[in-house]
């Protein structure tokens, strides 16, 4: 006898299966806006915990030094008191 699934995902429609966003931030910057989509259910910890730096102006006057257009963007650790010696709120 020969098995036979009954249903078969292509890696292709595996990635291309995210969930529906939850969360929104807009991040404004010298060089324009950037819209950013949270997965709150996915990932609640990290949202709030992003959600909460951004509030505070964690970011704010914030160098971003790798940019990846359409993907990435990256930044440094901020020099704060808080963030000093391992006690990064991020």
């Amino acid at each position: 006898p020969q098995l036979i699934p009954t249903c078969i995902a292509t890696m292709s429609q595996v990635y291309s299966t995210e969930p529906q966003t939850t969360g929104r931030v807009i991040l404004n910057t010298s060089h324009g806006s950037i819209d950013i989509r949270l997965f709150c259910k996915e990932a609640p910890t990290t949202c709030r915990s992003f959600i909460q730096l951004c509030l505070d102006g964690f970011y704010d006057d914030m160098i971003f030094h790798r940019i990846i257009n359409d993907f990435l963007i990256q930044t440094g650790k901020r020099d704060r008191p808080d963030t000093l010696n391992g006690n990064s709120k991020g």
